[in-house]
């Protein structure tokens, strides 16, 4: 199923495989609306395994597809999207009342998504000051190895300056003051 041979598929119903909800999952990984409509008809109605696996793949027609089948599992498939920088599948799942934003949000900071994090701290209204990960040790590891880690932040920071809000007016003077202060403890 999740290579598309759908004569393959056709040959194994014929003798006597049925389980349709496995078939269509793995159709949805691979993107086979042939064979996705085909399991369906057959009775196959675990569209949250479906909706999850085109959504890994990037196949948003086909997690639509899901979610008129019944598919509701918004949170699972956010972080997911989160995790492989699939944007308009996070813009869909946030219409369809994903409220696991942080999560989301760390997924996408830790891989550099930085439109995914954009969007999700629009969505939020607020930066998370604890999404810098880094322990006092790891940002005097930076030091000591001759990166500013003011700067490595700072860095990461900029693409958020076009957020209008209050949080992201005072960052620097926030978290780099601290960042500094760590290093200083050491």
């Amino acid at each position: 199923c999740r290579d598309g041979h759908i004569d393959i598929v056709n040959l194994t119903i014929s003798k006597g495989a049925n389980d349709w909800n496995w078939g269509m999952a793995y159709a949805c990984q691979g993107g086979h609306l042939d064979i996705i409509n085909l399991m369906i008809s057959k009775g196959a109605t675990d569209g949250d395994w479906g909706m999850a696996n085109a959504c890994r793949s990037g196949y948003i027609h086909i997690g639509n597809l899901m979610i008129s089948k019944g598919a509701n599992n918004w949170n699972e498939v956010l972080i997911c999207a989160c995790e492989r920088d699939q944007i308009d599948i996070v813009k869909l799942m946030i219409s369809k009342g994903a409220d696991k934003l942080i999560e989301g949000l760390y997924s996408a900071w830790d891989r550099g998504y930085d439109d995914i994090v954009n969007l999700l701290i629009l969505e939020l209204g607020y930066i998370p000051v604890n999404i810098i990960s880094l322990t006092g040790e790891q940002i005097y590891f930076l030091y000591k190895s001759g990166v500013n880690p003011s700067t490595y932040f700072q860095s990461r920071f900029d693409h958020l300056k076009d957020i209008d809000n209050a949080a992201t007016t005072n960052l620097s003077d926030v978290i780099l003051p601290e960042i500094n202060n760590i290093i200083m403890s050491y």
